[in-house]
Order: C-alpha cells, then structure tokens, then sequence
C-alpha cells in the first residue's frame, strides 16, 4: 500500500514538473508552459490569471533571447508556439498593442507576418512550425486566430524572498516621443521556485484524504463485523433457548402421560 501511494505521488510530482516553471530576469519572472495544448488565447489567459500573472510581454531582445533560450533547453517539445500577451486593434500591420496597454515598440515577426490571414488573426504566437519551411528554434513572432490550440508564456513581478541581488537602472530617452523610459534589471537571471510547491500541497492533502477516507472505511467495516457476530450470537442463544424450551415441554408431556 505504501509502494503504491509512494509511486502514485513521484508520478503525479513528475507530471506536474513537466508542465513548466518560472524563470526570472531582472523584475519580471515568466513560466513557460510546455504541457499539453491548451483550447485558446482565452484558456492561456485564464491560466496566467490564476497564477497572478499575465500573458508574457516581449518589449526587448534580452527578453525575446531569453525565452527563446529557456523554451529550447525543453526537449520534449522542439516545435511549439506560444500565446503571448500582443493583441491586433486595428488592420495595419502596426496596430497591435500589449496587454498592459503600451504600443508596440521591438518587434520580432517572421518573414511575411504579421499577415492577418482572412481578417481573423487577432492575437500573437511566438513559436515554429513542423516542416521543411519552418525548422529553426529562434521562435519568431506569427499573427494567429485567438480560438486556435497552443501553450503559453506567462509574467508577473519577480519578488525573491531574502534577495540580496544587485540592480542596475537604465534610462533611455526616446527624440520622437519625449519620452523617458527607466528600467531596473539584475546583473544575472535567477530561476525561482516553480509552482510546484503548491502543487504538492494539494497532492498531500488528497493522499491525507485518501488515508482518512481508507481508515474510515476500515473502521466501518469492522464495526459491521461486530455487529453482525453479536447479532449471529444473539441469535444462537436464542436458538439455543428455544431448543431448550422444546425439550423442557417434551419432558412435561412425557410425565404427564406417565
């Protein structure tokens, strides 16, 4: 019984592992989900969501190589695409806009994306495609339809517990815009705990649950034993009592008669 809980919990830790973790670079930290395909945009959004993150958001190359970097060291799925959180608001080729409600600045796109086939490409994949056309693993961006099967990248604010890592601020003016953009990065990236803490937590209170209901069902089962012997019992005695009360009466009779 033991074996068993001990080889269903590795098998259920394992599974879980494999649907990816999180990777920190400078203030953000980004969980690159490798599992099985989820439904749509809208499923990796919810997904992000109960994470306390949002779909990932590629502004600059350090972050574009970064992830590129993290998903190929991913061998089990060499060829995937990836929603992130890039949204179509108009018909040009340069109306998209992020999901934190900031313009599109770096981009990254395939050759001959983003294309907007039939009008019903409104969200973003970042990824490559099986075949001779596309083979490569530098995970280009591609225009996609929102209600398409696909994995996802998520973000949310890094905060390291008991960090001690240094930063360094950069601030890049932009001549058009006037406008002056700051950005606080740290001199290394750290991989942080994945989630698969909490995971575990919910693995451990099933099997406590499973144990409790298990004892329970042993406890049932026993006090029905018992039950069932005492009542056997009972009913022997009065068995016994009436075969007595049988032989009583016949002796009666038996003097009566004499």
């Amino acid at each position: 019984m033991q074996l068993c809980v001990t080889i269903v919990l590795f098998s259920l830790l394992w599974s879980v592992h494999a649907q990816g973790e999180w990777h920190s670079l400078g203030t953000n930290e980004y969980f690159i989900y490798h599992g099985k395909k989820i439904k749509d945009s809208q499923a990796a959004v919810s997904a992000c969501t109960s994470m306390n993150a949002t779909l990932a958001r590629i502004k600059t190359k350090q972050v574009q190589d970064f992830l590129v970097e993290k998903i190929n060291q991913t061998t089990d799925t060499p060829y995937s695409s990836y929603y992130i959180g890039l949204n179509r608001t108009g018909p040009a080729e340069t109306d998209f806009q992020w999901n934190d409600g900031s313009n599109m600045n770096y981009t990254n796109w395939r050759g001959n994306e983003p294309n907007n086939n039939r009008n019903q490409q409104e969200c973003v994949q970042i990824g490559t495609l099986h075949g001779n056309l596309y083979t490569d693993l530098t995970y280009q961006w591609n225009d996609y339809k929102c209600n398409n099967p696909g994995r996802y990248i998520c973000q949310r604010l890094f905060k390291p517990i008991n960090s001690s890592i240094e930063t360094t601020t950069d601030v890049t003016y932009n001549s058009t815009t006037h406008d002056v953009t700051t950005q606080t990065m740290t001199n290394a990236s750290v991989t942080s705990p994945s989630p698969t803490y909490y995971y575990i937590i919910g693995i451990v209170v099933v099997i406590v649950m499973l144990i409790i209901g298990l004892t329970m069902m042993n406890c049932y089962k026993t006090k029905r034993t018992q039950n069932f012997r005492q009542d056997k019992k009972q009913d022997n005695s009065i068995e016994l009592q009436n075969d007595r009360q049988l032989v009583d009466n016949e002796i009666y009779n038996m003097d009566m008669q004499a």
